[in-house]
C-alpha cells in the first residue's frame, strides 16, 4: 500500500513475505526482527513468521485479519464488504484487487497453524469493530491461544485503525514486546 512498485499481478501473501524478506536482507536486516502489521498487514506478518521463523524475534499484530475469522465469517461475506475496483485507477486500487483475487490462496498458506509458539506476540484487538464484533474478538483469542508467549490486549474505544486512533498504544505495545524479548 506504500509507494513502492506494484510488482507482478500474481502475488499472494507468500510472495509478499518473500519480497519483504529480500528487501530486509538488502537493507542488512537478517534476524532478530520485531514485525508489526495492521489488518491485512497483520495477516502478512503471520505468513512471514511461519515462512521465516528463524528471522522473527517478536510480533505485534494490530487488529489482524486471520484464518479463523475468514473461515467462520465466510470468504464470500468478507469479499462482499471488501472494496473491489472494476476499473482501478492507481496502484493502491490494483494492489487491493490483487489482495482480494489471491486471498483464498493466501489463506491456505497458514490454515490450521497457530502463531509460532516460540515467538512472543501481542495482539491488539479493536474495542469497536463493525463486522461481527464478538466473532472478531473470539477469533483473535483463538489466534493467541497456542502459547504463553502470546497475549491479547483490547484497544478499548478504538476502531479497526488503531494505528491512527491510538498511536501511543501501538508504540507502547511494541516497546513492551522489545523489553520482554531483551
Amino acid at each position: 500500500w506504500g509507494k513502492s512498485e506494484l510488482g507482478p499481478e500474481k502475488f499472494n501473501a507468500g510472495d509478499e513475505a518473500a519480497a519483504l524478506k529480500k528487501c530486509l536482507e538488502l537493507m542488512g536486516y537478517e534476524d532478530k526482527l520485531v514485525v508489526a502489521g495492521l489488518s491485512y498487514g497483520g495477516f502478512l506478518i503471520q505468513v512471514f513468521a511461519h515462512q521465516y521463523p528463524e528471522l522473527v524475534s517478536g510480533m505485534v499484530l494490530i487488529d489482524p485479519m486471520n484464518v479463523f475469522f475468514v473461515d467462520e465469517f465466510g470468504l464470500e461475506n468478507l469479499n462482499a464488504v471488501t472494496p473491489y475496483f472494476e476499473n482501478p485507477v492507481d496502484d493502491s486500487q490494483r494492489a487491493g484487487n490483487r489482495m482480494v483475487d489471491h486471498f483464498s490462496e493466501s489463506i491456505r498458506l497458514i490454515r490450521g497453524k497457530l502463531l509460532p509458539a516460540g515467538i512472543p506476540a501481542i495482539l491488539l484487538t479493536a474495542g469497536i469493530f463493525p463486522l461481527e464484533p464478538e466473532l472478531w474478538r473470539d477469533c483473535h483469542r483463538k489466534l493467541v491461544a497456542g502459547s504463553e508467549n502470546h497475549r491479547m490486549v483490547i484497544a478499548e474505544g478504538n476502531h479497526h485503525d488503531i494505528v491512527q486512533e491510538n498511536p501511543d498504544l501501538v508504540i507502547e505495545t511494541i516497546t513492551e514486546l522489545i523489553d520482554q524479548i531483551r
